[in-house]
């Protein structure tokens, strides 16, 4: 009988520990102007592993907003990443340090100055320290240049 609850109890803690991670993207704007949404989860660690954005910026990023989620939200001052095809943050450490209570939104950080950064194909996006199943939403603001 011990062994049968202590299995049992085993599995569950397996189960709970292990929070699935998770992003739904979508994409929006009219003409030149886009926006690409991501709607992210963390993992049971507290980060969400690097993933592609699945869409191609081919343009000049000017902005992202960074929404931290009310009913699951993230631990005050994580970060998020987002690496163009060469490994570089496009955002320059812009991206640190989120507020887990209020909306934010920075520009890119391009040799200490803010300013908008030409991005051609996809970016990898990385949440990291945000804690275990937390959301929250990132919008990154693009002109396109095609």
């Amino acid at each position: 009988m011990k062994k049968i609850l202590m299995a049992i109890l085993l599995v569950l803690l397996a189960t709970t520990s292990y929070a699935a991670e998770g992003c739904v993207q979508s994409m929006s704007g009219d003409g030149s102007y886009k926006v690409l949404q991501m709607a992210w989860t963390t993992d049971g660690s507290g980060n969400f592993t690097a993933t592609d954005t699945g869409y191609d910026i081919d343009g000049i990023v000017i902005l992202a907003e960074t929404i931290p989620s009310t009913t699951a939200a993230p631990t005050n001052l994580y970060d998020i990443v987002l690496n163009n095809s060469s490994g570089i943050d496009v955002f320059g450490g812009s991206l640190s340090n989120r507020s887990s209570t209020t909306a934010e939104q920075t520009m890119p950080l391009l040799n200490g100055n803010y300013t908008g950064v030409t991005v051609m194909g996809p970016l990898t996006f990385d949440v990291t320290s945000a804690g275990n199943s937390k959301s929250g939403t990132l919008r990154i603001h693009f002109i396109t240049v095609k």
